[in-house]
């Protein structure tokens, strides 16, 4: 019987092994936050701006892999101002000659902007929820869920 208990015990851990070596796990974190710093003027009603730099790291143990994303987080002191100074950097990017999708998202506006010709990172997205900005830059099949990540921790 001591035989059985020590095989089925065996036999689990070795399972349990197996399963951790090769069972692909996601893993989305900050690797560094900054407080923003602004070139020119301040946005009128900031009350706060972090930079970020986000790692979304996947794979198996035996085999991992790592992207990087630019995030930002821009905290306004009321959602008139957090929304003139998001239409404001759409207006720029317009201007500028970029498509803007911008579609409604829950209780809050989302835009994507496509960077497919002037950068190999490929896709940024804006996101404004009541007195929040939040900014996502990086690679295009992964930054949406980069952004739902940010936003989250809040």
């Amino acid at each position: 019987m001591d035989k059985l208990k020590a095989g089925i015990i065996l036999g689990t851990v070795i399972s349990i092994a197996f399963i951790l070596l090769f069972l692909p796990v996601e893993n989305i974190r900050i690797k560094e936050a900054r407080p923003a710093q602004f070139v020119s003027n301040r946005p009128p009603g900031l009350l706060q701006a972090y930079n970020y730099r986000i790692l979304l790291s996947y794979g198996t143990l035996l085999k991992r892999s790592e992207k990087e994303f630019f995030g930002q987080l821009l905290r306004f002191n009321s959602s008139e101002y957090s929304s003139s100074y998001f239409s404001s950097i759409l207006q720029a990017y317009r201007e500028k000659g970029f498509d803007i999708n911008l579609t409604s998202y829950g209780n809050g506006q989302k835009a994507f902007l496509d960077w497919k010709n002037e950068s190999s990172w490929g896709l940024s997205i804006g996101f404004l929820k009541d007195n929040k900005i939040y900014y996502v830059f990086g690679d295009r099949r992964e930054a949406e869920k980069v952004m739902k990540w940010l936003i989250s921790l809040e």
